[in-house]
């Protein structure tokens, strides 16, 4: 039986590849990285969980309502897609 992780990394390996030869994430390896960027990306994390926060505590306030909790696992979904598309850190 082949593991999920093994599964997983077989389908977005090509992702996963492309992603590792970003300029961002290399100069941020290496630490050189312009402190700007940095600084924007550290922003757009920071924002990013709190919305995050926010929504997992109302989700687990609202677990027995299974309807409402729909709603917001579909914001949850939401926010996340909409947050891939940001790249505040790009140039």
């Amino acid at each position: 039986m082949v593991k999920l992780s093994e599964l997983l990394y077989k389908k977005t390996e090509s992702l996963w590849l492309s992603s590792i030869e970003e300029p961002f994430l290399i100069e941020m390896a290496e630490g050189t990285l312009d402190q700007s960027l940095f600084r924007n990306y550290m922003l757009q994390d920071y924002f990013y969980l709190l919305e995050y926060i926010k929504i997992l505590k109302e989700l687990r306030s609202l677990s027995k309502k299974i309807l409402q909790c729909s709603v917001l696992w579909r914001r949850l979904f939401l926010l996340r897609r909409r947050s891939a598309s940001w790249c505040m850190f790009r140039k």
